[in-house]
């Protein structure tokens, strides 16, 4: 879970860790869907219009997850990571294969793949990096993206927060009696 709050906070800067934990929770920690309602509750309408910057973030954000899950080779993580999403059709069917009669093979192929080069940073043309961004945004999922986010929090929850427990029980004390 900590990589994956990592990934949105460091995706969305403004983004507090409760924030994003509450996101993932709402998205059953999918973390396409948390990413998808952050920009739909935050009324991001230009949210990936720039592919290159877009990318470049979502490297880094990877990054940033793998440290903080304190993985032990993050560039071999991140590797992985982006040349699976640049050959889904292919990962896809070669996982489903491991479920089917050739197991081995279908591992041996699907380890090919990940030890494969990486996909180099974003260019011109449109890049397989945010295929299933777009995919997940156009087509019909099992549970839709919540229309609202339930329970944000309000600024005097945020200010009771960060008080010291002494401080809200006098508080509490001083109103109540």
């Amino acid at each position: 879970m900590d990589g994956m709050v990592t990934i949105l906070t460091r995706f969305f800067p403004y983004l507090a860790d409760s924030e994003a934990e509450r996101y993932l929770l709402l998205a059953d920690a999918d973390l396409l869907v948390a990413t998808r309602t952050v920009v739909m509750d935050r009324r991001m309408k230009r949210f990936g219009s720039s592919e290159r910057a877009t990318e470049e973030a979502l490297r880094m954000a990877l990054r940033c997850a793998a440290l903080a899950a304190r993985h032990p080779d993050p560039d071999r993580l991140v590797g992985a990571w982006l040349t699976v999403s640049s050959h889904l059709d292919e990962a896809v069917r070669l996982v489903a294969k491991v479920r089917r009669r050739s197991p081995s093979s279908s591992l041996r192929n699907l380890a090919r793949l990940l030890d494969g080069p990486t996909p180099p940073a974003a260019d011109d043309r449109r890049g397989d990096l945010l295929r299933a961004w777009h995919q997940q945004a156009t087509t019909r999922r099992r549970r839709a993206l919540p229309r609202s986010v339930p329970y944000q929090n309000t600024g005097m929850k945020r200010i009771v927060a960060r008080s010291p427990i002494g401080a809200v029980t006098k508080y509490k004390l001083k109103h109540i009696i």
